[in-house]
């Protein structure tokens, strides 16, 4: 057990560049390339089409280092579709046999809905750049909005159906496994791993199957993989099963999980109770952060940004209360792309949440886990050099040029890590300041300089450097330090870093002074800071 190690790969997001989506696709390279949008693309805080290749480099070190045992942390999948799945199951399983690799999956909010699931939407490129619409849809539900409807490739199922492309993946008993259970005991059958939900009016009552297990890959390990998708009954929609009846599991979580899975506490109480008793090591994973992997310890999120899903998706302190009287004392999470390490303490107890980064933003990186006989060793795999596939980026710019877009300088990006952090500067200009900036701080962020925004808060001693920098590259380096932590050093550089910090430690975030401009960027400058603090004092070992 001593020398056990494993891989945490969160948030693969996998899409298929090369398969059949029910449209003819562009031809490059010698290929047919099925690809989503660079529109999309820009918006979304996940690359697509890059998936394709950033898994397989992902399992190319996971080979390389010589392991064989790999958690697959949630958003395994693009969006849960039906050909996806049947790729990614097909990928997976010639690594199992060719590799001698397993793989441990858990659901996470973009791999399967509720009890049947919805439809999908996505927007493509034809085989002449052209943007195309493609859904599962019925036409008649479509309408003009869709060019190829009714495609049921293109629909994400629910339980148990979404879960059997990946049955061999841990989901379901193995021959292999030492030991195998669910919250409901031994039993992998669909029926037997049910529990009620009930909605606040009480009269959308409905049975739900939990996909959380135990499993004993060697002996001494226990992994417990928790099913931390929470699909809440929407009021008056009694006697219906369909994904309008139920809520999103995405902003959920932990915070689902006091609700409507209490069950899972006690099942983790009977687990922390029988490994004391047969000395078994136990780590414990869901999709969902179950500590503020921000560490936000001013609440800076909520008080900058209106309707920000980060703010919205914030655990509650229960949740890791629970965990530790549970016996837990370390989680890893996916689900908001982020690398970190936060800390909680509970009546003399600590809760640890390891936050693992995906392998579609900025940083595309992984975790190895050593187990050692005083504790656990956590390093980070990063593989921003990984080529660029030109044929994509060759395929975003006749898009560009079709639509009457710019250029923008991702597109002329080499490197994997850097077509990423350029995307992060897509995000800002295209999805957080147009939907949780107050307005009037997006518009000045987006005309001033640092040293023009750090006279508009008040401090002036800022130094000539500042008035070199566009505030929107500071902006972006904001939200790089803030998922990145430490990766985030190679993003950003080592004196803008310090001259961060220096501005920081000037300013004082006065209560509520965020309602006006000047105050917004105090406290968006202070918590800068904080980020960079957190990425200098981040730790890889866990004692235990």
């Amino acid at each position: 057990m001593s020398d056990f190690r494993f891989a945490i790969i969160s948030d693969a997001h996998f899409h298929d560049i090369e398969a059949d989506y029910g449209f003819e696709p562009l031809h490059a390279g010698g290929r047919q390339l099925s690809l989503r949008s660079w529109s999309d693309t820009r918006f979304s805080t996940r690359v697509f089409n890059e998936s394709h290749t950033a898994l397989q480099a992902a399992l190319d070190d996971v080979k390389r280092l010589g392991i064989r045992h790999v958690v697959l942390l949630g958003d395994y999948s693009d969006d849960g579709q039906r050909i996806t799945l049947t790729s990614l199951r097909s990928l997976l399983s010639q690594r199992a046999e060719r590799d001698g690799i397993r793989f441990y999956a858990l659901p996470g909010n973009h791999d399967i809905f509720g009890p049947e699931g919805r439809h999908q939407t996505k927007q493509f490129l034809d085989k002449d750049g052209q943007r195309t619409v493609v859904t599962s849809a019925p036409r008649a539900e479509a309408g003009a909005k869709a060019d190829i409807a009714d495609l049921s490739g293109h629909y994400c199922c629910g339980y148990p159906e979404g879960l059997l492309p990946m049955q061999d993946f841990g989901y379901f008993r193995n021959s292999q496994d030492l030991h195998w259970e669910t919250p409901f005991g031994s039993s992998d059958d669909p029926a037997d791993r049910q529990y009620e939900a009930v909605s606040e009016d009480g009269l959308n009552r409905q049975r739900l199957m939990d996909a959380s297990y135990l499993v004993e890959p060697v002996a001494g390990v226990w992994l417990v993989m928790i099913d931390a998708n929470v699909f809440e009954p929407k009021n008056g929609c009694a006697g219906r099963r369909d994904a309008a009846a139920f809520a999103d599991s995405s902003n959920a979580g932990w915070n689902g999980i006091l609700q409507h899975k209490r069950f899972l506490f006690d099942w983790l109480v009977s687990i922390s109770q029988r490994a004391a008793e047969q000395g078994k090591k136990v780590l414990v994973f869901s999709h969902y952060p179950v500590i503020d992997p921000f560490d936000d310890q001013i609440g800076a999120e909520p008080r900058l940004f209106t309707g920000s899903n980060f703010a919205k998706r914030t655990p509650k302190p229960e949740a890791a209360q629970s965990l530790i009287e549970a016996g837990v004392d370390v989680h890893f999470s996916g689900h908001l792309h982020v690398n970190s390490q936060t800390v909680v303490e509970h009546h003399g107890k600590m809760l640890t949440n390891i936050a693992v980064p995906s392998l579609v933003a900025y940083p595309p990186a992984f975790k190895v886990v050593r187990l050692e006989a005083n504790g656990i060793v956590v390093e980070d795999v990063v593989f921003d050099g990984l080529p660029m596939d030109q044929s994509i980026l060759d395929a975003y710019g006749l898009e560009c040029d079709m639509a009457g877009d710019a250029r923008v300088p991702a597109l002329e990006a080499r490197q994997y890590g850097g077509f990423l952090i350029e995307h992060v500067g897509e995000l800002c200009e295209h999805r957080y300041l147009p939907r949780e900036w107050p307005e009037d701080a997006a518009a000045a962020a987006r005309t001033h300089s640092l040293a023009g925004i750090c006279g508009m808060a008040g401090f002036l001693d800022y130094g000539p450097d500042a008035a070199q920098i566009p505030m929107m590259l500071v902006v972006r380096d904001w939200y790089l330090l803030r998922a990145s932590g430490n990766l985030a050093f190679g993003a950003v550089p080592g004196d803008r870093l310090k001259l961060y910090e220096t501005i920081a430690a000037a300013l004082v975030a006065e209560e509520r002074c965020e309602k006006t401009v000047p105050g917004f960027f105090r406290l968006f400058l202070v918590t800068l800071g904080h980020f960079v603090a957190r990425a200098r004092n981040a730790k890889t070992f866990l004692a235990r």
